[in-house]
């Protein structure tokens, strides 16, 4: 998983439409789109309850991002927990969550430069030349889908290649308050 990270600099880089450039949103970031909505631009948007601990295996990151999205979003509470661990090279991340309100399917989303190679139920299997990701989710909680984004900016181009990819894992149910796992496992 990436940050994709700046396109080469311009103008619009730093006017009022900044966040209207694909790569600056963060449908284009490993976050959520919450009942239609994009976490929010601005210093009053934010996550909070932020927490990180050291374990023997690796660590644990906490938040509650649900400050991050507009009140549109309906979002009482997100928290996203993530698992490092070493033994067995795992990534996990736990999520539960409660919204006020069912709009939209919410969708996951996750930016890669490994391309889907094998999409068995509740198993997407990530592959590029030697590296292979196995990413385990709920296939009863979940569609998933993954979309090739064509990368044309030369900075972009130098560090992901011609092109990046995000899987998307969108909500089949319409559940005010839930919570689920999805796994990263390295090969």
């Amino acid at each position: 998983m990436i940050d994709i990270g700046p396109q080469t600099y311009n103008a619009a880089t730093f006017g009022s439409n900044r966040y209207k450039i694909w790569n600056l949103q963060s449908q284009w970031h490993n976050c959520p789109t919450i009942n239609g909505f994009q976490q929010h631009e601005g210093i009053e948007y934010k996550a909070n309850n932020v927490s990180y601990t050291k374990t023997a295996n690796g660590g644990e990151f906490t938040a509650d991002i649900a400050a991050a999205y507009p009140k549109e979003a309906a979002v009482k509470s997100w928290k996203r927990k993530f698992v490092f661990n070493r033994n067995p090279n795992t990534l996990t991340l736990e999520e539960s969550y409660e919204l006020s309100e069912w709009k939209n399917p919410f969708v996951i989303h996750f930016i890669t430069i490994l391309g889907e190679s094998e999409n068995k139920s509740g198993e997407l299997i990530l592959k590029k030349d030697n590296t292979t990701l196995i990413m385990q989710y709920d296939p009863n909680l979940f569609d998933v889908n993954v979309e090739k984004h064509d990368v044309k900016d030369s900075h972009l181009l130098h560090a992901w290649g011609d092109h990046i990819n995000r899987v998307n894992l969108t909500a089949k149910q319409n559940s005010l308050q839930s919570s689920f796992s999805t796994v990263f496992k390295m090969l």
